[in-house]
């Protein structure tokens, strides 16, 4: 794409531009890109959306010494595109996880949770925790990660990070007794 009109006016080292200015130029080009770059076009819109959103609240940190403005917002598009594709690849691996059926060599609250219950319910129930809990029970069974990389991700001990997953279990456990 060649270069969009310039969106601002420098004074100095200020911009000056309007939220609605910039949408006004820019979004159409940030729609094409989102259009290119997302699987369906509900998730173009959410890319399209989440782009001009941060890029405008973000508008007064702009340094024109640092380089163009559609150089900056390309990258603030880039990373919002990856960011929900990434987010996107873990819903999926968790579902294919939650989905699958498998024999329960060990009997455990995890495998018992996942084996006795249908993956509707499951999901449901899972939506109603808070998004720490989510967050933890999504690392540990639906990424996969063992209890020393969920606390790495989430910046606690390995003792904690287990402390935690159980915690989140029971919550999930008493939600599925709630809501049958």
């Amino acid at each position: 794409m060649g270069s969009v009109a310039p969106a601002a006016d420098f004074v100095g080292h200020t911009l000056r531009v309007t939220a609605e200015r910039f949408c006004e130029l820019y979004a159409p080009a940030v729609c094409r890109f989102a259009a290119m770059a997302a699987r369906s076009p509900a998730e173009a819109d959410d890319i399209a959306q989440e782009a001009l959103l941060r890029a405008v609240r973000r508008l007064d940190r702009f340094d024109p010494l640092r380089g163009e403005i559609e150089a900056w917002l390309w990258r603030i598009v880039a990373n919002v595109a990856s960011d929900m594709q990434r987010a996107e690849r873990r819903r999926f691996a968790l579902w294919t996880r939650l989905s699958r059926v498998r024999e329960v060599t060990i009997e455990s609250v995890e495998s018992l949770a996942i084996d006795h219950i249908d993956n509707q319910r499951l999901l449901a129930s899972l939506r109603l925790l808070g998004p720490r809990d989510r967050t933890l029970l999504a690392l540990r069974f639906g990424a996969d990660l063992d209890l020393s990389a969920v606390g790495e991700a989430l910046g606690m001990s390995e003792a904690t990070a287990g402390r935690a997953v159980l915690r989140a279990l029971e919550k999930l456990r008493s939600s599925l007794e709630v809501n049958p």
